[in-house]
């Protein structure tokens, strides 16, 4: 009998929590919310993209870079691409909005959508290829591909995140 009290008791210590080895829960940064200081109207009145039924608004991590002399992309230097309704987007690195700006369609209706990026804050320096060459949009299940045209010119690759 002595030895089962033994053993219950053994296992009954309460200990306090080493807070050494408490984890850490960190917050989640709304990436969509790091666009909210610029208008919804401030570059156009109407979401672009809804009337082309793209689906293209929303928060996209970054994967992969390909293209440019040696075929190779180049290196990762930012994580997300934030666009919003009205063709505003921004680019973020851990979790600060390190670019921003507007989107423009340059295709015509019932063509592949080709969009350009203009930037009104640009980060120095940072190694970001969007802005500047047309892109091809490609959107296949979570996943979009931005295509630049011929000759050494990079493309990007992202998974949506919501």
């Amino acid at each position: 009998m002595i030895l089962c009290l033994i053993v219950l008791s053994c296992g009954n210590e309460e200990k306090e929590p080493d807070e050494e080895f408490e984890e850490e829960i960190e917050e989640e940064v709304d990436l969509m919310s790091l666009l909210d200081s610029i208008s919804k109207d401030k570059y156009y009145t109407t979401d672009l993209f809804s009337e082309i039924n793209l689906e293209i608004n929303g928060v996209w991590k970054f994967f992969a870079a390909s293209g440019g002399i040696s075929g190779g992309g180049y290196t990762l230097d930012f994580d997300y691409l934030v666009i919003k309704p009205n063709s505003i987007f921004g680019i973020v690195k851990d979790d600060v909005l390190i670019q921003s700006g507007n989107i423009e369609i340059i295709s015509e209706p019932n063509e592949e959508v080709m969009i350009q990026f203009f930037s009104e804050i640009v980060s120095n320096p940072v190694n970001i290829n969007l802005t500047g060459d047309t892109k091809t949009v490609i959107i296949e299940s979570n996943e979009m591909h931005l295509v630049s045209g011929c000759c050494d010119r990079f493309s990007e690759s992202f998974t949506k995140e919501n």
